[in-house]
This record gives C-alpha cells, structure tokens and sequence, in this order.
C-alpha cells in the first residue's frame, strides 16, 4: 500500500515538491549509458511516487524511491494501454474533432501524448535529428479522487510487491485545506537529438505533475509543457516555438509553422488497435522550421531549417493484452507524399490484423490503409548493450488500392538512436531510399533480449 506521510502532509508536503516537481532522469549518448545525471527516477517508480503524492498534494517520505526492475521484470507503457478502463472515457467509435479544442488536453482519457520529431540541418550541411514528446498520464479517473479523498493506482504503476489500494485522505495536507500541491496527472517530456553528422544520439527526461502551472497543456493558443520545456503558440496566428535546454548540451530553440492540413488516421481519426482497443489519433505531418539547435558533440549552437512531423493521440485501452508494443513510421517523401505506418508487436510473433496506415497525397487527400495494404520486413539490426537486437534497416512493400505498388528502403541515420531515460525504446531518424527518397522518424517498441526470456523491452 502506497500512503502520504504525515511528516509531508505536517511539513506542506515541501520535502517532496523539489523532487516531484522537476524530477528528471538523463543519459547522454553511449559513453554515458548506464549513468545518471541527475535523479536516476525511471517512470514508472516516479509515476508511483506521484501516484500517492501529487493526489494528496505531496512527495510521500514513506514511499522508497524503486530502483529500475531487472531486465525482462518491467511492465512497460503497454501495460498503461491495457486493462481496466473503469470511470474513463473510451475512443469507442467516431467523434467530431474540433480544433483549436483537440490540439489541448482531454483528461477524461486515461493516457495522451503530443509528438514532435523532425529532421534539420545549417547552412554546411550538418545534419540533426530532434524528438519532443509528452506524455500525459490520468492516476485516477475524472472525479475519482472526491469520495473520501482516496485514489487507487493503476496496478501497472504499482511498485513491485505493493497493492494498488487506495491510500489516505489525498486531498488534504493535514491543515484541513486541499493542497495546491495536489493533481491527479503526472506529464513526461522526452527529449532527443541525433546529431547525424557525428553519428550521435543522446536523450532526457522530465517528470512533474499537472499542478500550480509546472506542466500541462492549453488549446488555444496551443501549448504543452513539463516546467521549461515548452511547446507552445505565442499567440494566435503566430508560428509554434519548440524550447527546451538540456544541461548536457542538447538544444532546442526552433519555429514551426504547418505546411499541410490536420490528417485524421483510421476511421475518421478511430484508430483501432483491436477488437475493443482504439485511440484518437490525429497528425500535421508537415511543418516548416527554423531556429536553432544544440548538441553535445557540437559544443554550441547552430542556426538550422528543415522539416518536422506532429502526431496527436489519447486513449485509455490503446492496446489488447496479446499486444507488446509497435514499429511506427513517419515518412516525408520527397514527391510531397507522407506516410504513417504502424506494425503491433504480439507475443506470439504473428502479424496483427489491425496494423494500420495513412498514405498523404500532395494535395492533403488520405488514403486509409490496412494490414492487407502493406509488409514491414526488417533487414540489418543493431544490438544495444543489453543484448537486444532493434532492426534499423526495413523493407516496406505497399501496394494501396487504386495506386500504383510502392517498394521503399528505411534505414536508420543512426543505429543507436535509443532512448534511456528508464524507460528503453528506439526512436531515431531515417532515410528513405527506392521507388522514391523521403526522411523521417522510425519508432521502435516491445523487443525482447536476445535470449527471449522475461517481458518485452520499451513501451
């Protein structure tokens, strides 16, 4: 059982805000694996920590900080996707999208995340790749905090060995007044930058609650943020800005401005993952940008232009139980078509009937595919040092109705361009060579060590 302290709720809960408030964890290319830089807080031991304390409006002293789980032991973002969806609300069929509005948050879902990866380079040719996402993540449904101020964690949240039963008063801090301090979100920020040029990669996280302004996200103007990494629209009619400032030398100080139309996957923006499974899952898969960008390896920044993606999806049950995670593309060709694919990984290995994609045309006109429309055949691999083997070459074959068959070339820019910020995934750029050229972002979850054993890696 996870419960506030009354050391915290006696003392304001002050102990515990510098650590929730900007808790981070960072890791810096492959010299540094292994070595935190700060606050070595995975998500998910941080995410239980807010569980009882961003509810109850404080960092509980009684609750051990868990250390990352042993390999295969770790039930990853899948988990979050699956299993009891009670008291949230579910992407149960078609609904209207409506915009500014669904560019914000819709906390009656239980998980969301806004994704911005892009592809860039200055004026002598160096070449970047950059990843921003957040993800937002509901530690009880709507109004489930109220009745006797409990709140009941997700058990994927859960620390090993612990219960997901409700803790004490979470909306009091003993004074007998609700604490400012208290939320029933937790907001991640991942950030990546791939310095292509020197064949590096490096990446960080942020992690605070949805309180007193420290993240959290509007809808018109548009802005998401974790503290000061911040992806917003100054004003109305005013082009995005991108900041966010790593110590160890990533930067990101960009201007998007959209240069194609919202696309909505699947039906109609329901995108169906299984039979009672689905997302809201919506992208501008083109924005012009501009700005600055730093790396370790550059030492500075450089003044840079390119191209960037945005992919937008809430859910609550996003994945089945029989799911592990996903391989998704974001494709820009270079005859002004974009494609978005996504493969779901199944324990069992078998294809699943519900990958899925979205084949852009120039003039912005959709083309909905399903799993019959196209094969994903993974080609040369890179193994992490964990033992893990993430294919960063892939052979994709479409053959869409009504269009001409499309065989395509994905390779990685980069072949370690994995994410350790507790949680493990491939992210990265990537080139696209064939029937036609394009860049883009390949995502990469749910791979198992290269013995098979224990639960998939990543998401």
């Amino acid at each position: 059982m996870v419960r506030e302290s009354p050391q915290n709720r006696d003392l304001g809960c002050a102990a515990g805000v510098a650590l929730l408030g900007g808790a981070q964890a960072r890791r810096s290319g492959p010299a540094l694996v292994g070595a935190a830089r700060r606050h070595a807080l995975i998500w998910l031991a941080a995410a239980t920590l807010l569980g009882a304390g961003l509810a109850a409006g404080c960092a509980p002293r009684d609750v051990p900080v868990v250390a990352a789980a042993p390999q295969g032991e770790r039930p990853g973002i899948a988990g979050l996707l699956q299993g009891d969806a009670g008291g949230y609300a579910r992407a149960a069929g078609a609904r209207i999208f409506s915009f500014p509005a669904d560019h914000g948050a819709h906390p009656g879902f239980r998980t969301e995340w806004w994704y911005v990866t892009g592809q860039l380079a200055d004026a002598a040719g160096r070449r970047f790749g950059f990843q921003f996402t957040v993800f937002r993540q509901a530690l009880a449904p709507p109004r489930a905090l109220a009745p006797a101020g409990t709140i009941s964690l997700p058990q994927a949240l859960a620390p090993a060995g612990a219960s997901a039963s409700p803790g004490p008063d979470a909306s009091r801090n003993g004074s007998g007044r609700a604490s400012a301090w208290r939320a029933d979100q937790a907001w991640l920020a991942h950030l990546a930058v791939t310095d292509i040029t020197a064949g590096q990669h490096w990446s960080a996280a942020r992690l605070s609650r949805g309180a007193l302004g420290l993240a959290g996200a509007t809808a018109n103007p548009m802005a998401v943020w974790v503290e000061d990494w911040r992806f917003a629209q100054p004003a109305a009619g005013a082009p995005m800005t991108l900041r966010a400032r790593d110590p160890g030398g990533m930067v990101l100080d960009l201007q998007l401005v959209p240069d194609s139309a919202v696309v909505l996957h699947g039906d109609a923006g329901l995108s169906r993952k299984g039979e009672d499974a689905a997302s809201y899952y919506y992208s501008v898969p083109r924005w012009r940008v501009r700005g600055r960008i730093g790396s370790p390896a550059l030492g500075t920044t450089t003044v840079v232009g390119g191209t960037a993606w945005l992919d937008r999806e809430w859910s609550t049950s996003a994945l089945t139980p029989q799911q592990i995670g996903w391989d998704w593309f974001a494709l820009r060709l270079n005859d002004g078509r974009a494609l978005m694919l996504f493969q779901l990984r199944r324990a069992d290995g078998r294809r699943d009937g519900y990958d899925a994609g979205s084949l852009i045309a120039r003039d912005g006109t959709v083309q909905r595919l399903v799993a019959a429309d196209f094969t994903l055949a993974p080609g040369r691999t890179w193994r992490d040092e964990q033992g893990v083997s993430w294919p960063t070459q892939w052979t994709l074959r479409l053959h869409p109705p009504r269009q001409a068959p499309l065989e395509l070339t994905v390779v990685a820019e980069v072949d370690d361009q994995l994410l350790r910020v507790g949680l493990r995934y491939w992210e990265g750029a990537v080139r696209v060579s064939g029937a036609v050229r394009g860049e883009g972002y390949l995502e990469m979850t749910g791979y198992r060590s290269a013995d098979g054993q224990g639960r998939a890696h990543g998401f």
